[in-house]
């Protein structure tokens, strides 16, 4: 086999092995940034559901403060109790939806399918509350659901008779925020447990894709050490010595130095170097 077509074999072997090292760095690249996004979702989710807790608990206090404030006959403290409920139950609203749409497990949307309704009803009795807080029992039934074509109709009432209505209402509520309190702690607990389990595989992913890159790159290392090696041998055989060894010697034949001594390997008759050496001595045959 020619000399140049073995070197193309082995920077062929190079080629592939630096590709096969890409390729595994790719492989891992892709499974890091595959899991950095698992790991975001996750984070986000468990993000959405402790929000949701805290407005759980949000809305109980929300209610507390609206009564107190009525006690007080503080509008101020009414108006501001009413608008941080309608500010928390949309902000509960929207960290349960949030969940719903990131594509949950089976579990998760299962516990969201349950919690739906109740979490319905437990704003809706807030809603309720803070309307007759108001004196508007028409809204308070079109926040339950009534037919919402009749136009809100306002009712004139003490504030002894709206804090009564309020305190009549607030054992309903109660029930609301215990029915959704159970059903909170069984979301937050798989989520949790689900962001868990994400980073455990994420971590071991990201090992896994190191550990692959290291030994990649220690056999491909190995690999064109050894490849270096059969090149420079097979190169070192051809020309018998070193090159400039032997391109020295060919200049001094060409001079016309035929009493030059050339060291050839023993059992060297192939190469380059032993090729200069039988012409030396024939040379010298013939001109002596």
């Amino acid at each position: 086999m020619k000399l140049k077509t073995t070197l193309l074999g082995y920077g062929l072997i190079a080629v592939i092995s630096a590709a096969t090292l890409g390729g595994i760095g790719y492989w891992a690249a892709t499974k890091l940034d595959h899991s950095i996004s698992g790991m975001a979702e996750s984070s986000s989710d468990l993000h959405a559901a402790l929000v949701a807790d805290m407005m759980h608990d949000a809305i109980r206090a929300d209610i507390f403060a609206l009564t107190l404030a009525l006690q007080n006959t503080d509008t101020e403290a009414v108006k501001a109790a009413q608008d941080d409920i309608v500010e928390h139950s949309k902000l509960f609203n929207d960290s349960i939806e949030k969940v719903r749409k990131s594509d949950p497990s089976e579990q998760v949307a299962s516990t969201l399918k349950t919690l739906s309704p109740k979490l319905d009803a437990y704003i809706a009795s807030a809603a309720e509350m803070s309307a007759i807080a108001s004196g508007k029992a028409k809204m308070a039934m079109e926040n339950m659901g009534k037919d919402k074509k009749d136009k809100p109709m306002e009712v004139k009432s003490s504030s002894k008779d709206v804090l009564n209505d309020l305190n009549a209402k607030r054992p309903d509520f109660l029930v609301a925020f215990s029915d959704l309190e159970k059903e909170m702690g069984d979301f937050d607990g798989l989520v949790e447990d689900e962001n868990k389990a994400i980073e455990e595989n994420s971590n071991n992913m990201a090992s896994n894709s190191k550990t692959s890159v290291l030994i990649g790159g220690v056999i491909i290392t190995i690999l064109l050490m050894l490849l270096a090696l059969v090149v420079t041998r097979r190169i070192m055989a051809t020309l018998g010595g070193e090159p400039a060894e032997v391109l020295e010697t060919a200049k001094e034949i060409a001079r016309g130095n035929l009493a030059n001594h050339i060291a050839v390997n023993s059992g060297d008759t192939t190469s380059l170097l032993a090729a200069l050496n039988q012409m030396q001595d024939s040379l010298r045959i013939l001109i002596l």
